[in-house]
């Protein structure tokens, strides 16, 4: 992104998205930018994920979350028990 006005940028970007709402780098980017102006990119991860399901960011985000899914349980499970022993 070559402005670090990410209002201005994300004007830009809901421009390009209009004209084609799959390509994968305006929609990247749109997660940039709504993240860094504090807003939700679900909706652009989301068509993300569908559009592009090889991309990058989709694998690495899939990755994250099966780590997370397995580790939770596990850590439930202690806060559980470390909850149970104070109480």
């Amino acid at each position: 992104m070559p402005t670090s006005n990410f209002e201005d940028a994300e004007g830009v970007l809901l421009e390009s998205l209009n004209k084609d709402d799959k390509d994968a780098e305006t929609l990247a980017n749109l997660i940039v930018c709504s993240l860094n102006l504090g807003k939700s990119a679900s909706r652009y991860l989301n068509q993300l994920k569908l559009a592009h399901p090889d991309h990058m960011w989709v694998k690495r985000m899939s990755s994250a979350e099966d780590s997370f899914e397995r580790a939770c349980p596990s850590d439930i499970m202690i806060f559980a028990v470390l909850l149970l022993t104070f109480m």
